[in-house]
Formats: structure tokens, sequence, C-alpha cells
């Protein structure tokens, strides 16, 4: 048994690039990835107008500082490079610090899910992303971020946050 928690060697645990409907069952990605357990990312490489779209997630975790990401282009590519319909029915969301709360580092994660739709592309369609059951567990201040996203539902989702005082939450409760 390890007396220290070592991090992984890779950034991200798994990545989707412009692939789309991907099924996923009982999937789970576990680390301490200094990125993310999981990234969607939808980025022109190609030539082909990347859409990764209506990826699918029934059942399993992901874990890293952050757990999982879906987020746009970061050039301006000139194609219609989307990102929407992302479900994740009963799938729990980890930040890094899920099993080490023991308050003696403030080294607990961004988020557990991350969502970015600003891009420099001349069009972009980043939204409409469900997550159904499940839930999101985390010590760090803010469990979920959503920049620049339309259309994120939550339905029946457990979150688990941090209590008010905790090393790295929220002044008061408030964020």
């Amino acid at each position: 048994f390890p007396v220290t928690i070592e991090a992984t060697g890779y950034e991200v645990g798994y990545w989707i690039e412009d692939s789309t409907e991907c099924y996923h069952e009982d999937f789970v990605v576990f680390g301490y990835f200094s990125k993310a357990g999981i990234v969607i990312q939808s980025k022109e490489t190609t030539g082909y107008s990347g859409d990764p779209d209506y990826n699918q997630f029934f059942g399993g975790s992901c874990s890293g500082n952050i757990g999982c990401a879906l987020i746009g282009s970061e050039i301006d590519d000139a194609f219609d490079s989307g990102l929407s319909g992302t479900q994740f029915n009963g799938f729990e969301f980890f930040a890094k610090d899920h099993h080490s709360r023991d308050n003696t580092i403030d080294d607990w994660g961004k988020a557990c899910l991350y969502i970015d739709g600003y891009t420099a592309a001349t069009s972009s369609d980043i939204n409409g992303h469900y997550v159904m059951g499940g839930g999101v567990r985390s010590y760090c201040k803010t469990p979920v971020l959503l920049d620049c996203s339309t259309n994120v539902i939550f339905s029946s989702v457990v979150f688990e946050t941090p209590k008010r005082g905790t090393t790295n939450s929220p002044v008061n409760g408030t964020a």
C-alpha cells in the first residue's frame, strides 16, 4: 500500500476528438490526471468540420484535475466546429480530491465538470449537454464550471460540495 499517492504521468485519461455518437457503458477513468480525466474536444485538424456530438455515457465515473472537460476549438479554423448533445446517465464526476480530503494541502483540483463553449472559430455551436442521475462530488471550490455554455441540464444529480470553513471552500458558503 503506497504511503503517498503519486500523480499519473499522463495529462488526460481519455480523449475524444471529433468522434460522434460514441457509446460508453460502465466506463471508469480513474486517476489524478494533471489536466482532465475525460476530454471531449471539438477541434478542426484535418479539413473536416469537427462535431463530436451526442456522445453517451451510461454508468461509470471520471476523475482528474478536471473530472470531465467539454471544450471547443482554440483556433480560428474557418470551420463550423460544434459540440452538443453529450449525455451522462448515472455518471459520477470527481475532481482529483475525492480520496484525499485530509485538509493538509490545497490541491483538490479545478472542477468536476468543465464546459467551455468559447472558441475563436468563425462559428461554433456548443450547447445542449445533459447530466441525468449520478453525482458531482468534490471539495474543490467550483465543482461545476460553465464558461460560455448554454442549455446544460442537470436532472436528479447529487452534489457533494465543501462545507463552509473547509480549506479551499467558498467563504461563508458563497462562491
